[in-house]
């Protein structure tokens, strides 16, 4: 039973997911005589892995062996296919405000206010965090896991629209040090939300692909982005400041949805 679940939440993934999310590819030989810069363009759909499949879900672009986890501790091969190993694994479900959770700038009239209840669902993830710019290395947070319960999209969203019809909450925020890692599982969730008539917010650290974030954006009503204090916080973990300043500047030209950025000290 536990493998025929485990199966479907796989098979649930890889249908949530857009073709071009990840750059995952079987390897083959001519591949791995390539020569290919793996460190290249990490947003390059087709630039051949030497040594497995590349995920394409932040600017690691991290190129994974069979069965290997990525920097975040959570995304691994399986089976040539880069898959988020904590799909619907949550380790907060709860109503909280959105003030709480940082939001602070809003538009005028917009559905969404800092005193907006939501459900906050957060799953574990976290290739750097900006208050512990080192919290490297990667084996080592994998090993960190916090507990979590079993919570798929088909038993979130409906829990969420239960709350929401209650008059609990107006809808779902996806926070945690970087949601996006379960991108998978988000995406999904954004997908049941919108189409319950659920506002969308999401709190990222803005370390993610172009690609990934244009495929959330359409179901997002509110974005944070929790930011380190200068460029150097992030050198100090292996990560590039421009690859964050790049998503504010899309998610402010995209102007889609209300846009915050919280500096965190």
């Amino acid at each position: 039973m536990a493998q025929r679940d485990e199966a479907n939440g796989r098979n649930r993934q890889a249908d949530a997911v857009e073709a071009d999310v990840s750059a995952e590819m079987q390897v083959t030989d001519d591949a791995a005589s390539s020569g290919a810069d793996v460190n290249g363009d990490p947003d390059a759909p087709d630039a051949p892995a030497p040594l497995g499949a590349r995920c394409g879900v932040c600017p690691h672009a991290c190129v994974l062996a069979p069965r290997e986890f990525g920097a975040c501790g959570v995304r691994r091969n399986v089976g040539g296919r880069i898959v988020c190993d904590n799909y619907g694994k949550l380790v907060t479900i709860q109503p909280k405000t959105l003030g709480d959770l940082g939001f602070s700038q809003w538009r005028e009239g917009e559905r969404l206010q800092p005193d907006t209840s939501m459900l906050s669902i957060e799953a574990y993830g976290v290739p750097f965090d900006p208050k512990r710019p080192c919290a490297f290395p990667p084996d080592a947070a994998h090993t960190a896991w916090p507990e979590f319960e079993e919570f798929p999209p088909i038993e979130s969203m409906p829990f969420a629209q239960r709350l929401a019809q209650a008059g609990r909450v107006e809808g779902v925020v996806f926070a945690g040090p970087e949601p996006l890692y379960s991108f998978e599982y988000v995406l999904e969730c954004l997908r049941l939300a919108r189409s319950f008539g659920l506002a969308s917010a999401l709190v990222t650290t803005g370390y993610v692909t172009e690609r990934v974030l244009r495929q959330v954006l359409p179901y997002l009503d509110a974005v944070l982005v929790r930011t380190a204090p200068d460029a150097g916080a992030y050198e100090a973990c292996g990560t590039d400041y421009s690859a964050v300043e790049r998503t504010i500047e899309l998610l402010y030209a995209d102007g889609s949805c209300t846009v915050d950025v919280q500096e965190l000290a």
